[in-house]
């Protein structure tokens, strides 16, 4: 598994989280605030092999530093974002 930087980032209003899977895996995708409180969680399914791309708006979430967590099977990514408003 493979994630990419996360762009634009910093980012306003929105950022895209692209990833590739070498195999089909049970995959999460969450977003955690400074604080380490989740925010966010974008992906929660069972995923094909390939590229995918999530687009994360944050919406209302005050502007920060923010930290994604992508899980595919036993392996675990983390990449930090920075929310600009």
């Amino acid at each position: 598994m493979i994630m990419l930087p996360a762009y634009p980032n910093p980012f306003n209003p929105s950022t895209v989280i692209s990833f590739d899977l070498s195999d089909a895996d049970m995959v999460s995708l969450d977003i955690f605030d400074i604080a380490g409180r989740q925010v966010a969680s974008l992906i929660s399914e069972y995923m094909i092999p390939g590229s995918h791309q999530i687009v994360w708006n944050p919406g209302q979430l005050s502007s920060g530093i923010y930290f994604v967590k992508l899980i595919a099977g036993n392996t675990s990514l983390n990449q930090k974002i920075t929310y600009v408003k």
